[in-house]
């Protein structure tokens, strides 16, 4: 990163840091990515000079047997689905500095850090296990839909979607789907972007579509909100129409969140 600049509530009486800002490098050059803690009510972050003093605490014996001990610029990676520090500690002698002690702590986490002579031992010491695979509560997901609407008028429906998991660098692909039960309905949204569709088969050789939506890499803390546009055929006899629809949602090729089927009318007048 090339530069970080932390975010504190405000009216409270401690110092609690409520969010980091990470300025990225490289083909990402002036991104701002925000961890924060909106969504984890019984967890606190900790900013690079508390991390120093626990991983000085910890390794307190260690940093005593080194030469006139100082500590190299801090670093921060993301790491096992949470964000890290890493520490660096050199001896100085004759005026040649020479690595000897790495810590590694986790900015989300009261676990112990870990350090050793490399950085590769310092991660053995903190026995991280594998991520898990992404759930719905990495992502929220919210909509609200026209429940029924007069022909030739589009039903509404607004979708929200927000990465909440802010312990990774990594962007999240995100993918917004939509099932439409019937080959009467054409979905569209408002930019007038063509959107790719399948067909499929329900019941009893019926003909449904599956629309994607939206597909895109998010970061922490982005979301995008949508609106899908439900047309019903020119066709629908005054009795009007019923079609059943769903949302799925879908991270890194992971199906995490499926709605109830919902349902629109759309009526003609005579």
């Amino acid at each position: 990163y090339v530069g970080v600049d932390l975010a504190e509530y405000i009216g409270r009486e401690a110092r609690i840091l409520s969010g980091l800002y990470v300025i990225r490098h490289g083909d990402n050059f002036g991104q701002a990515i925000l961890y924060h803690t909106r969504h984890l009510t019984s967890v606190n972050l900790i900013g690079p000079v508390t991390a120093r003093e626990y991983y000085g605490t910890a390794a307190t014996k260690e940093i005593e047997l080194i030469t006139n001990p100082r500590h190299g610029n801090t670093l921060i990676y993301p790491l096992a689905g949470s964000l890290y520090y890493f520490v660096p500690t050199y001896a100085t002698v004759g005026g040649i500095q020479d690595l000897k002690l790495v810590g590694l702590v986790d900015g989300f986490s009261d676990i112990d850090p870990g350090y050793g002579v490399t950085a590769i031992e310092a991660y053995n010491v903190l026995n991280i296990t594998a991520e898990e695979e992404p759930s719905v509560g990495d992502v929220s997901f919210s909509y609200t839909y026209d429940s029924s609407v007069e022909y030739p008028n589009p039903a509404n429906s607004r979708i929200q979607v927000e990465v909440d998991c802010n312990l990774s660098l990594i962007a999240k692909d995100v993918v917004v789907k939509v099932l439409i039960y019937s080959d009467l309905v054409t979905v569209s949204i408002p930019s007038g972007e063509s959107l790719i569709k399948s067909a499929f088969t329900w019941g009893d050789g019926n003909i449904g579509y599956n629309y994607t939506l939206f597909k895109k890499d998010l970061y922490p803390g982005e979301g995008k909100i949508l609106t899908a546009q439900f047309y019903a055929a020119s066709s629908v006899s005054a009795s009007g129409l019923l079609v059943m629809f769903e949302y799925i949602l879908i991270v890194d090729d992971v199906v995490i969140y499926t709605s109830e089927k919902n349902s629109i009318l759309f009526t003609k007048s005579i």
